[in-house]
Parts: structure tokens; sequence; C-alpha cells
């Protein structure tokens, strides 16, 4: 099942990580990493939203849902989307009844944690091939 990584993941691939959990962040990164991406970590929302503001573009931003301090994640999605972010945007739940919010809000996918190279596997190559 392993595939060559170099064959697969040709387009550069920046991320922004929002979530205020430090090991969590340091696990998504991975997964980033393993994809040859480069991962850039906003511990919640108002740093997401002044990355945005600032000029900063990610190819796919991946969210928590909740524990946010400030703005939990349909919000924060809610206000990226009003300030015309076109990023991918993949929201991180641990409840599969919270998906229906969230893809209201306007994420592109919703994934159950824990989140795995396998469940990120196809989205990155979607967005590669893009």
């Amino acid at each position: 099942m392993k595939k060559n990584m170099s064959l697969i993941y040709k387009k550069k691939l920046t991320v922004l990580i929002v979530d205020e959990d430090p090991y969590r962040c340091g696990d998504y990164m991975g997964i980033i990493q393993m994809a040859g991406g480069f991962a850039y970590m906003a511990r919640n929302a108002e740093e997401a939203v002044k990355l945005h503001r600032d000029g900063d573009y990610y190819n796919l931003i991946i969210m928590d849902m909740n524990d946010m301090s400030l703005i939990d994640g349909v919000p924060l999605i809610t206000k990226l989307r009003d300030m015309k972010v076109t990023s991918m945007i993949v929201g991180v739940t641990s409840r599969e009844d919270e998906n229906r919010a969230f893809m209201e809000a306007g994420v592109d996918h919703c994934l159950v944690k824990p989140l795995t190279f396998g469940k990120m596997d196809p989205i990155i190559n979607q967005l590669k091939s893009l």
C-alpha cells in the first residue's frame, strides 16, 4: 500500500494547523511532513485570522472543532470564508454528529479524530491534483 511519495506529491503543499493543543499540532505536522508538505501553526482563531489578514496563503487549513480559547472552529470557518479565504479546509472533530455544523460553515472535508495519514492521504492527493 506504500506509494512513491515523490511521484504523488510534486506540488508545494503549505498547511495551516489551527489547534491550541501542542501535542495534536505535532501529530498533524508529522502527517503533513510525511506528505512532503510544510506545516505552520496557529494556536487560536485570532492567530489564524491575523495570518490571513497579513496576506499569508495556505493550500490547506486543518482546524479543530472545539477547544480553542477565543473562537471555536465553526465561527472561525465562517469568518475565514467571509474574508474570501479559498484554501481547502478540513475540519477535525471528536464526534461525527458535529460534521453537519462544520460542513454548513464551509469546510471542504470533515474528519473524526484521530487524524491519521491514511485519512489525510486522499485529501492531499486531491489537493495536489488541482
